[in-house]
């Protein structure tokens, strides 16, 4: 009867867990328009993909060659035919939010068989999903989620399954591996094998065995990969090949043509504490709590014997990825995304030790369950006030002040809100363990109300789209005149672009007598230094709010060759 008990209510946590990240992570995903260049930079490969029939290699903004491999456009892709292949922002992030949900479910299989704990296991991945670098990840349409979850899957499968740990070889993780390497590269199959390398070795597996198994996985992971590389080199030639060797070895040996996102080793510490908010907060009393006097090597090297098998591989891989990612001069947040379920789960673990100090959790608990009040006066006082502040925090504000209460909006904001109540009332009632958990729920209920109302009304004054309503309206019926970028530089205009669903060609140079071109304010200077022996420039229109790919204002530049009468019609321009 109690085995019965107990297996009911793990089929009924799962089921629960299912529920909530589907409902985190899916319903609110075309609610944000795109406001970065990162997120239409990766969709309108998918894009072209559907455009062209290309799937081996499709361009980037009808020019460029894709700076990586073909995973996620063709997972966006393929997800378009539930929109009649049309790509939207909820069809493109769909893959990270999937990614997200089953790497979710599998850190709770896996925690939950390792530990024996199903409250545990639970919460690691509530923990996981409400933490701000994961959540913002597994909402945007970017390779870092996808990445992510091929990787952790694959850790997870050959550290902690024991069928798996004894084969040499197993397959299933080996095809993980592949779609790491055809997500973002090889970093995707070194980095779990190096790390289930390092924990056999911890478990005293023989130095050679270890070594081969790990060097034929990697080499097999390779292999479906190759078939595409190939196929891509007999398309794009040396080019292709030339920007495949510069992002997997020069960005990691520091060679590369260009500077990208180049940081110091410190930069790996600040963006843990950021990206690991509001839990940080939670471990700000850590220091204060340990012993530093009774440490010892003697008690350290007891202390690792005692750990369990999921607590080793956690610490090891932990480690692994933060040192690995220290050593290369580019370095980025999500760069550090494989980390976060290990951090998820010390998180946990950290929680669990501070049952006998109630006041911590109890406090930790309060903020949380204010945070729903909070973001409603301060909603209500812009409303009131009015915009303040200065160039994006001016369109925030705005954005806040003129939204409308949807219907999403408005329920996710009054769920928060009881489920804050819920856990004030276990705060003031209850013991800690009642109050963290809730805590925990109404933090996930918060993310809700954010990515329904908070975050579009905040981010989607930002996006170009409101550029490529005006362009369309300007130019009805006639060709939008092609952008003209500065050249040898990596900006392009990938957000009007992929409103104008990958119809914004590209010039090089002013053509004919007359004519027009879309310039960013920022590169109109250049334009005129490099041409203007040929041709006339001015401005004949001024977007008024900066691009959100370059924070440039993009302009109408109308030209004509000197010593002609300029008949182009340019008031059209300012109607």
């Amino acid at each position: 009867m109690l085995s019965n008990s107990i297996s009911i209510a793990r089929r009924y946590t799962f089921s629960v867990l299912i529920l909530l990240l589907l409902i985190t992570f899916i319903p609110f995903l075309g609610e944000t328009f795109f406001n970065t260049k990162g997120e239409p930079r990766e969709a309108i490969v998918a894009v072209d993909m559907i455009q062209s029939g290309n799937w081996i290699l499709p361009l980037s903004n009808g020019t460029d060659l894709p700076y990586k491999p073909p995973m996620l456009a063709w997972c966006i892709a393929i997800l378009s035919f539930l929109n009649g292949f049309v790509v939207t922002e909820l069809i493109s992030r769909l893959p990270s939010a999937l990614a997200m949900i089953a790497m979710g479910l599998v850190v709770y299989q896996y925690t939950r068989r390792s530990t024996g704990q199903t409250a545990t296991a639970f919460f690691t991945v509530l923990v996981l999903a409400t933490m701000f670098e994961v959540h913002r990840a597994a909402t945007n349409c970017r390779v870092d989620m996808l990445l992510t979850s091929f990787m952790v899957i694959a850790i997870y499968r050959m550290n902690l399954c024991p069928k798996v740990s004894k084969r040499f070889i197993d397959l299933p993780s080996i095809l993980l591996l592949s779609g790491a390497v055809l997500t973002k590269g090889p970093v995707g199959m070194v980095i779990p094998c190096a790390i289930t390398w390092i924990v056999m070795l911890v478990r005293h597996q023989k130095a050679v065995r270890a070594t081969l198994s790990m060097v034929v996985t990697g080499i097999l992971s390779l292999v479906i990969p190759a078939l595409w590389y190939y196929a891509a080199y007999k398309q794009g030639g040396t080019e292709f090949l030339d920007l495949m060797i510069e992002e997997n070895f020069g960005r990691m040996t520091g060679s590369m043509s260009y500077e990208s996102h180049v940081n110091p080793w410190w930069y790996n510490i600040v963006t843990i504490i950021a990206g690991m908010l509001p839990y940080t907060l939670l471990l700000l009393p850590a220091p204060f709590l340990i012993k530093y006097s009774s440490i010892n090597r003697s008690k350290i090297s007891v202390w690792w014997r005692q750990l369990s098998d999921i607590d080793q591989v956690m610490i090891i891989s932990a480690l692994f990825i933060f040192l690995f990612y220290c050593i290369p001069a580019s370095k980025r947040s999500v760069y550090l995304l494989p980390m976060y379920p290990m951090l998820a789960y010390g998180i946990v673990k950290y929680i669990h030790k501070l049952y006998n100090r109630p006041a911590i959790l109890k406090s930790f608990a309060g903020f949380i369950a204010s945070l729903p009040f909070i973001l409603l006066i301060a909603l209500i006082y812009i409303k009131i006030s009015g915009p303040f502040g200065s160039k994006s925090t001016l369109l925030a504000t705005q954005g806040l002040a003129d939204a409308s209460f949807t219907f999403k909006g408005v329920i996710t904001i009054l769920i928060s809100m009881a489920a804050a109540v819920i856990t004030w009332i276990y705060i003031v009632k209850y013991d800690a363990v009642h109050s963290i958990r809730s805590a925990i729920i109404t933090l996930l209920t918060v993310f809700w109300s954010y990515s329904a109302f908070y975050q579009p009304a905040i981010l989607n004054p930002k996006s170009d789209r409101s550029i490529v309503a005006d362009l369309v309206s300007i130019y009805a019926g006639r060709t939008i005149p092609p952008c003209w970028i500065e050249p040898n530089s990596m900006m392009r205009m990938y957000t009007v672009n992929y409103y104008l669903r990958n119809r914004l060609e590209r010039t090089d140079n002013p053509e004919g007598n007359t004519g027009q071109m879309l310039v960013y304010l920022s590169d109109f200077p250049k334009l005129v230094e490099m041409y203007g022996n040929e041709y006339s420039f001015f401005i004949a229109r001024k977007f008024e709010k900066p691009s959100c790919d370059s924070k440039s204002n993009i302009v109408i530049a109308s030209y004509f060759k000197k010593g002609l009468q300029n008949d182009v019609d340019n008031n059209i321009c300012n109607e």
